[in-house]
């Protein structure tokens, strides 16, 4: 069903200059049927002159042509102030964590320098950008998903410290022997 505040929402958006395929985009990916959000796309690109007049839908009004009342995440949803802390997923895996969660500035961890800082930035910022660019269902569900990056962050984290530290202790044994052997080797020849 075309609402006055889905008219509303893509005059806004057209207004700022998004072009009309990705507010078409963002309004299947927000959950609006695609009928309505054609319909509503035909409606506002008429001439002022011209009415638009809907054909008759088939089928019955779906529970899902709107968003779920109160889902405020999104591109245009308020930063809840309850998720306003430090996010560990996205400091402990920064540009993995970006990727699954539509935060492609993260990939400026790969910029010497810049990346030194940018883990620290997703660390304190990434809870409000993964609520501006990816859709979920309640803040519950996000703080669920976000759990999960911090478990997997941790995992990945431990392993490395592990692999690293069998590393090290590989090539401390390695140099020992090595010198162990050289002793031996100068005793004899003298």
């Amino acid at each position: 069903m075309v609402t006055p505040e889905l008219l509303d929402y893509i005059r806004n958006q057209q207004k700022q200059g998004v072009a009309m395929d990705a507010i078409h985009d963002a309004l299947l990916t927000s959950g609006w049927v695609k009928e309505d959000v054609e319909a509503a796309l035909v409606q506002v690109s008429a001439p002022a002159d011209v009415t638009v007049v809907p054909i008759a839908a088939a089928q019955p009004m779906a529970a899902q042509s709107q968003p779920l009342a109160g889902d405020s995440s999104g591109v245009n949803g308020p930063f809840p102030a309850e998720l306003k802390r430090w996010n560990w997923g996205a400091f402990l895996l920064n540009w993995i964590w970006g990727l699954g969660n539509d935060v492609y500035i993260s990939l400026l961890v790969f910029v010497p320098i810049v990346g030194l800082v940018m883990v620290f930035v997703l660390g304190a910022k990434g809870n409000e950008w993964a609520w501006k660019h990816r859709k979920f269902q309640s803040i519950e569900h996000f703080k669920t998903v976000q759990k999960a990056w911090v478990r997997w962050g941790v995992i990945l984290f431990l392993v490395m410290v592990i692999v690293y530290g069998l590393g090290i202790a590989a090539i401390i044994t390695a140099v020992n022997r090595n010198n162990a052997s050289t002793t031996t080797s100068t005793t004899t020849i003298q």
